[in-house]
């Protein structure tokens, strides 16, 4: 599978002697997309323009086919790993440490990325394939939290009660646990740590309170303003290609249906909206678990009229959704590391709407303070969108200025140049060709 780049902002750097050899270590890959997956595959097709050498080694899920595929001119290798939740890491463990041996037995990498524990952990346990190669990990969130809240909030997939206590009070602790621990011990071992915002740099500091503020990079992530940009077209023409109301303000969300991402309190704040407004459609894009208890939640609060689901919408036509809405609605409930969609929405003249939640205060209270609830429960988002409604086309949340804040603060080219020098400094200014 190849996949074209829509958007060539990066210069290729054409220092022969500071070229790096990657190694992208991730437990997801493309095509599943998501925000990591989304980070890992932009920060490589431009490490790769800047004549770096990239590689990615990733599992081979269920849906993926080929062993090795060339993606952007980058080299994706999948290891074998079964789905079952009880062998999955172990399968994972071992298989990637014996094709990392594989991958190193005629050249060694200057520089290997993490970006998961569980692919970390295979590599780090392998000193002899490692042979001091410099290590950092890209701390996206912590994990054991992530694990903690999804699984507690996850329906058990059996009826019997005892089974269910079994698995909540014993496995997923010691699933959390082994989490933890297994993280600690590899970000020790790194020689840099990569943080997106101040929150994971807080959340990274509450794990490691003892690792050294020089070992720490604080690089914002950045978006692809040539693939989110504004319409060329009006904004009732691509709803008209979308199948959108055209007589409907229509505010986006973009998620994975799992509970972090507090959907059940934006389709619980509709009704409050409503009282105020009749003339809305609330789009919901993304898969997952909870579709069904979503989409039965709507039919008991009687808002089937209201609320849309899209499915899992494909890139090709993820910016034309941000460009038809009048707003995009991030309503995290926890652990939101960075949030790429409000930012994608933004650079394609649509403003949006958060909780205060991770990083998406620190990143909005720079646009707009206004443009941040007061908290996560349906009537406090309800209150936002209220306010929103009347105020919407105030200049401070015009389509240009929304634009603009995002070519200023969150470009990929700027990210990717302090990665870069890091990444060069680290492995002492690369290798000769």
């Amino acid at each position: 599978m190849v996949i074209k780049s829509r958007e060539n902002m990066t210069k290729p750097n054409n220092d022969k002697a500071s070229n790096l050899r990657i190694l992208m270590v991730t437990d997801y890959y493309l095509p599943q997309m998501g925000g990591g997956t989304r980070y890992v595959h932009e920060v490589s097709k431009r490490l790769a323009k800047r004549s770096h050498e990239i590689h990615i080694l990733t599992p081979k899920w269920a849906s993926q086919s080929k062993n090795k595929e060339i993606i952007n001119g980058i080299e994706v290798f999948r290891h074998n790993v079964t789905d079952l939740p009880i062998l999955r890491y172990w399968t994972q463990v071992f298989n990637i440490r014996r094709y990392f041996r594989r991958l190193t037995q005629n050249a060694p990498y200057d520089l290997i990325v993490f970006y998961q524990f569980t692919s970390a952990l295979g590599i780090v346990l392998d000193k002899k394939a490692l042979n001091h190669t410099k290590m950092v990990w890209v701390f996206l969130g912590p994990p054991h939290k992530e694990i903690n809240f999804e699984f507690s909030n996850t329906p058990f997939p059996c009826q019997y009660f005892v089974l269910e206590w079994l698995y909540k009070k014993i496995f997923l602790k010691a699933e959390v646990a082994f989490a933890k621990k297994s993280t600690q011990f590899e970000l020790r071992i790194c020689d840099r740590v990569v943080v997106l915002s101040s929150y994971t740099k807080r959340e990274l500091m509450e794990l490691m309170p003892c690792l050294p503020e020089s070992k720490i990079c604080l690089i914002p992530a950045g978006v692809d303003i040539g693939q989110f940009r504004s319409a060329s077209v009006s904004k009732m023409k691509i709803r008209q290609q979308l199948e959108l109301p055209e007589d409907r303000l229509v505010f986006l969300t973009i998620r994975r249906l799992v509970p972090r991402m507090g959907l059940e309190n934006l389709i619980r704040s509709i009704p409050f909206v409503l009282v105020e407004h009749k003339n809305i459609l609330l789009v919901i894009g993304g898969r997952g678990f909870l579709e069904n208890r979503l989409k039965k939640l709507v039919a008991s609060l009687e808002i089937q009229d209201y609320v849309m689901f899209a499915g899992f919408i494909p890139d090709p036509k993820l910016s034309l959704f941000y460009q038809a809405v009048d707003l995009f609605v991030l309503p995290t409930l926890a652990l939101e590391g960075f949030g790429f969609p409000p930012l994608e929405a933004m650079a394609c003249g649509t403003p949006a709407l958060v909780t205060p939640i991770g990083a998406s205060p620190e990143i909005m209270k720079k646009f707009d303070p206004q443009m941040i609830t007061k908290g996560t429960d349906p009537q406090e988002i309800a209150d936002s969108i209220n306010a929103f409604i009347p105020d919407r086309n105030r200049p401070a949340l015009s389509s240009s200025r929304c634009r603009n804040f995002i070519i200023n603060n969150y470009s990929w080219d700027k990210a990717v140049s302090q990665l870069e020098k890091k990444y060069i400094e680290l492995c002492g200014g690369g290798r000769e060709e």
